[in-house]
């Protein structure tokens, strides 16, 4: 095998095997998250802008305390899970008044403080559009556990000469 292939052989491998790292820590992050109560949320929307934009990944711990004025929290609506600060005490006991920071009005519906589901703590700028332009959980893992095998098995044949010959073929006898 000439050196060419072996350095693609090794590069592959090494691209493959930091790939592969690289899934596990996540995956290991995101489930250590999920079972300490931590709630993900893909904004959907700029309305948090700059702060947060269309696409982020936002992680939120569970919520625990009071909810302050100027906080900004994830509230869980009948349209699904909203990251939006509190901008004033309803009028209604028990209720909040929001709005996103790069919207001119509140919110149209009001929440209670019940409805207060977690307190961000990360942004991952991208992430969310990244994991939806992939398809559901089961179909990402498989999707980038496939990638990753691929790549191994290829940087493995590459490297132990599967995908061709092990070495180049000897010259014609009066050619070398």
């Amino acid at each position: 095998m000439g050196p060419a292939r072996r350095i693609a052989g090794t590069l592959i491998l090494v691209l493959a095997l930091t790939g592969l790292s690289l899934l596990t820590v996540a995956a290991s992050g995101y489930a250590l998250a999920r079972l300490a109560g931590f709630e993900t949320v893909i904004l959907a929307g700029g309305s948090m802008a700059p702060q947060a934009l269309a696409g982020d990944l936002v992680l939120a711990r569970p919520h625990a305390g009071e909810v302050r004025i100027g906080g900004v929290y994830v509230f869980r609506t009948g349209a699904g899970l909203v990251t939006h600060r509190v901008v004033a005490v309803g009028t209604l006991p028990d209720t909040l008044i929001t709005r996103g920071d790069a919207n001119p009005v509140v919110d149209p519906f009001i929440l209670r403080t019940a409805d207060v589901i977690g307190d961000p703590v990360l942004i991952v700028r991208g992430a969310g559009a990244l994991l939806l332009a992939v398809a559901p959980l089961e179909g990402r893992i498989a999707a980038v556990l496939i990638v990753v095998g691929l790549l191994a098995l290829l940087a493995l044949g590459v490297r132990w000469g599967g995908l061709g010959p092990a070495e180049d073929p000897p010259l014609p006898a009066g050619q070398g």
